[in-house]
Formats: C-alpha cells, structure tokens, sequence
C-alpha cells in the first residue's frame, strides 16, 4: 500500500503545485487586467476633464480679453467722433446754422 501510493504522491505533488500557481497566475492576471482597465480609464477621463477645464479657461480669458478690449476700443472712438463733431461744430459755425436753419 504504501509502496504504489508513493509514486503517486511525488506525481501528484509537482501537478498540484503547477496547477496552484497557473490559477493563482491566472486570477493575478485577470484581476491586473481588471484593475489596469480601470485605472486607465480614470486617468484617462480625469486627464480628459483636466485638459478641457484648463483650454475652456484659456478660451474664455481670451474671449473676455477680445471683448473687453473690443469694447474699450469702441468706447475710444466713439469719444474720439464726439470730439470730432464738437470741432466741426466750433470751426465750422455755418454748418450748425444751415442745419438749424433746415
């Protein structure tokens, strides 16, 4: 009995051993998989959401930049227009009277 069970326990012993450590090899390799996905996909959203905030920012300074810098500019020609007309209207009192005058 225990001559023809004990080739069967050395035969046994290394297969058992293999055959722990390949599931074990497979179920660290699913779950790294698992994980891996996961985790990449997070980075890759929170880099996304990064990325978009940081060129929204960017975009909306200089929308802000162009518009103030618009408006200023529009604000300084139209103060230089009034000036021009109250110049005219100093230099040149016969335009004023054939206009009030019409």
């Amino acid at each position: 009995m225990f001559v023809a069970a004990f080739p069967m326990g050395t035969i046994a012993g290394p297969v058992i051993a293999i055959m722990g450590a390949m599931v074990i090899a497979i179920v660290i390799a699913i779950g790294g998989a698992i994980v891996g996905a996961i985790v990449s996909v997070l980075v890759g959203a929170i880099m996304i959401v990064l990325v978009s905030a940081v060129v929204g920012a960017v975009v909306g300074m200089v929308m802000i930049v162009g518009v103030t810098t618009a408006g200023s500019q529009q604000e300084v020609k139209g103060q230089t227009q009034d000036k021009i007309n109250s110049l005219h209207r100093y230099r040149f009192p016969e335009r004023v009277l054939a206009t009030s005058v019409a």
